[in-house]
């Protein structure tokens, strides 16, 4: 086997992701992802991947169309959040360690936002608005999230932003 073809362990054992995450905010709650197949308890910012050659605001918008049907537009640049968690594959039992790495943006959506939780068009994940006075209260990755989501929205609502960072890496 040449070099070109043989897996190094280190890239089975690590994965890296770049991420476009999207911040809609409605009467004192934030819109919130959470996966219906892998972890049904777990919380996140709506958005994903971004894929190559592609910027964060394409991906973003790219991502809000295929899962709420939404067209947006990015507003303001939020900040970046580092995010190191590990998983076990099913198949090999093998841990693997990811960093990933959230590009977070206010958005603008021209449509009335409805009070009622959106309609996910994946059957994988479901849209909720969450009270960001009951974010304590939930599972939500990133963790930083948690403290950083009511301090946002205060800038979101002042219309002045100082972007933020944080990260759980050593």
């Amino acid at each position: 086997m040449n070099s070109t073809t043989k897996k190094s362990k280190v890239s089975e054992s690590y994965k890296e992701l770049k991420l476009a995450r999207g911040l809609v905010f409605r009467d004192g709650h934030v819109l919130l992802a959470k996966s219906l197949k892998d972890d049904p308890q777990h919380f996140f910012l709506p958005g994903g991947k971004i894929e190559e050659l592609e910027s964060a605001p394409t991906a973003l918008a790219r991502e809000f169309l295929e899962e709420l049907g939404w067209k947006i537009r990015t507003s303001h640049f939020v900040g970046c959040l580092e995010n190191q968690w590990q998983y076990k594959k099913k198949k090999t039992g093998n841990v693997v360690d990811v960093l990933e790495v959230n590009f977070m943006f206010t958005i603008v959506y021209d449509s009335p936002l409805q009070s009622s939780d959106p309609k996910s068009l994946e059957e994988k994940i479901s849209f909720h608005w969450i009270k960001l006075t009951e974010l304590s209260q939930i599972s939500l990755f990133p963790t930083a999230l948690k403290t950083l989501l009511p301090k946002i929205h205060q800038q979101h609502k002042s219309g002045s932003f100082t972007p933020v960072w944080a990260t759980n890496l050593a």
